[in-house]
């Protein structure tokens, strides 16, 4: 069984496109994006915070919190994570 598992790069809170994770290109508000995703009934979301990984700045909790709370499909996170603590 295949599974779709879309993934949203994020920088400074806004959702991006890249390539090879450089030049960002505007795509809109990640919270629109998530639900357009979770409309179409994606299995999961991937969410891939690219400034937080480059420590460019620290895990937007606010942000991950309100996009969790509108999907109603699981959320993997990754970016910036630098301890297990961080995670709990």
């Amino acid at each position: 069984m295949k599974r779709i598992i879309p993934t949203i790069n994020i920088l400074n809170g806004r959702a991006v496109k890249t390539v090879n994770f450089k030049n960002p290109n505007y795509l809109g508000d990640p919270l629109n994006i998530v639900e357009i995703f979770d409309s179409y009934e994606a299995d999961e979301i991937f969410i891939i915070d690219i400034g937080a990984s480059k420590s460019l700045y620290p895990i937007d909790f606010e942000l991950l919190n309100i996009l969790s709370q509108k999907a109603t499909v699981p959320i993997t996170y990754a970016g910036g994570i630098k301890t297990a603590a961080e995670v709990s």
